[in-house]
């Protein structure tokens, strides 16, 4: 708003009100994640899929909030210096998406390995009953499914 170009603000050129209004709702999305993780966690559970997809979501989503703003605040944010407040923002994305564990990684093995395993109607049973103690025992449930 305090910028303007061809004597209109900036913040009323419809990309950059897009751009803002994505940022806006992303970071809305971010907080609702946030939330829904920590309130199971709270209530003692361990969610290691909801936390992956959060975890997968929540970087993904960064990534383009700070590329958006990468954008809204132009030249700025190109700079290095005092006045750049997206340059330490823009430099830990990689950090966050491949230290904390790759979202290729989290995306193939947790969101859809564990969640296609969860939701499958036989598959998490059977693979209980692969595991018993006593394999013969485990054998007549295993058949009948």
């Amino acid at each position: 708003r305090i910028r303007q170009q061809f004597k209109i603000s900036v913040g009323k050129f419809e990309g950059v009100q897009e751009a803002n209004s994505e940022i806006a709702s992303d970071a809305y999305m971010l907080e609702a994640f946030r939330y829904l993780v920590t309130c199971g966690l709270n209530q003692g559970g361990k969610p290691a899929v909801m936390t992956a997809i959060a975890k997968y979501y929540a970087t993904e989503t960064m990534r383009k909030i700070v590329n958006h703003g990468m954008d809204v605040v132009g030249g700025r944010a190109i700079q290095m210096g005092p006045r750049n407040f997206l340059a330490l923002n823009y430099q830990a994305i990689p950090v966050s998406i491949t230290v904390e564990g790759a979202n290729i990684l989290s995306r193939s093995l947790m969101i859809f390995g564990q969640g296609s395993m969860r939701c499958h109607p036989y598959l998490y049973k059977e693979l209980q009953l692969l595991q018993a103690e006593d394999p013969k025992a485990a054998l007549t449930p295993f058949d009948t499914m």
